[in-house]
């Protein structure tokens, strides 16, 4: 907890209950004397004018303040060109590469296949794997399942930590056996990003799927078992942690780890091998239609194997999206501030136009009176007017 405390000084002077009038009256002038101060450094002043200006550059942005049409252009294809550079590159970076983590008979679909923006996924392994293409989004066989064993001698160091991993598909079964010779903890984690919140922090309580302390086992047959179904499919690691809370004796500990899985597959029906027992395999891509990559890791292979999917790019298609997409509206834009922008000044020398055919029709004396309406008719005669010779006779 913080805890301060101090006193008012009210300065030097009177003393006694007076100086409370003093005091008042010096809040008083002292707090005058800061909004005063406050008015001749104009620091309110350069608040709003920051404000303002903010406002102003916004609206600049946005294209919503009066400018010329040359800098509404400008404005146009700056943001196409900006637009079209962050979209290509954060579509091509979200789609360069997945590095993956494998395990002996792992059998992996390849996540990320566009079929719009890559012309072939590149697999490249550690070790030989083999590689099928699928014409559809592969499913898992449920009639059958394939079975393997593994067993390890680990060795924990105090305050540290060992685990294995297995990718399995939904419907997937383990049993684990665990003997140690001092106090573990074991802890399922699946996905390799709660992995990864584990090892930057033990104390997380969402990052595994289960957690359980581990007694001492003097032989096999006391050892601690555990029954793991995977609900999804995804990678599954079982982690041993020694916390250096020992109970039976100093140093590591020594521990037999069995592994029993019980795999579920793909049904392998559609499908087509592409590479058999390769490091390197490349599979095209078609643009139309459904493309699904699956890899399996034979059981010889090593816990250590690393495989890195890359996508090659479909260049055609990025010229499209990202070049002439953005250069056609660009244009579109511009021939329409164009437009806009002759049509406004038309109007404007029209308006220019009546203002100065009004301006002259004022020079004219007097007023118009619209209500009064003068009617000129030709003079009616009775009679034929007299002819010349009579005019002369009469004069």
């Amino acid at each position: 907890m913080t805890h301060g405390a101090g006193g008012i000084s009210h300065g030097g002077g009177g003393g006694g209950f007076s100086g409370g009038g003093g005091f008042s009256t010096g809040t008083f002038h002292t707090s005058h004397y800061r909004h005063s101060r406050r008015r001749r450094d104009g620091s309110d002043g350069e608040g709003v004018e920051c404000c303002c200006a903010l406002c102003y550059l916004v609206l600049f942005l946005l294209c919503l303040t009066k400018m010329k049409p040359k800098t509404r252009i400008i404005l146009t294809w700056f943001y196409c060109i900006l637009g079209a550079g962050l979209t290509g590159g954060l579509i091509g970076r979200h789609y360069h590469s997945v590095n993956l983590s494998a395990s002996p008979e792992d059998m992996r679909s390849v996540d990320k296949i566009s079929s719009t923006f890559c012309q072939s996924v590149l697999i490249d392994s550690s070790s030989q794997i083999m590689t099928y293409k699928f014409t559809s989004k592969p499913r898992i066989n449920q009639t059958s399942s394939v079975k393997y064993e593994k067993s390890i001698s680990a060795s924990i160091s105090r305050n540290s930590y060992e685990y294995w991993g297995f990718y399995l598909l939904e419907g997937s079964s383990v049993v684990l056996t665990v003997c140690p010779d001092d106090r573990l903890d074991l802890y399922i984690i699946k996905g390799k990003d709660n992995l990864d919140a584990w090892i930057e922090n033990a104390d997380c309580n969402d990052c595994y799927e289960s957690y359980h302390y581990i007694f001492y086992c003097s032989v096999q047959k006391y050892a601690s078992k555990f029954d793991i179904t995977a609900s999804t499919s995804d990678q599954y690691y079982f982690l041993l942690a020694n916390d250096d809370y020992s109970i039976i004796k100093p140093g590591p500990a020594e521990a037999q780890v069995d592994i029993r899985l019980n795999r579920k597959t793909y049904n392998m029906q559609g499908s087509s091998i592409v590479c058999f027992h390769d490091f390197d395999c490349d599979v095209p891509i078609p643009i139309s239609g459904t493309t699904s990559v699956v890899f399996y890791v034979p059981p010889e292979n090593s816990f250590d194997t690393s495989v890195t999917v890359y996508c090659r790019p479909r260049v055609y298609m990025y010229i499209l999206l990202f070049a002439i997409v953005p250069v056609t509206c660009g244009t579109l834009i511009t021939c329409l501030i164009l437009r806009i922008s002759r049509t406004s000044r038309r109007q404007n020398s029209r308006s220019d136009s009546q203002i100065f055919a009004v301006s002259n029709s004022d020079q004219l004396h007097g007023y118009a009176n619209e209500s009064c309406q003068i009617n000129v008719s030709p003079p009616n005669y009775t009679e034929a007017p007299p002819s010349y010779e009579e005019a002369v006779a009469r004069g």
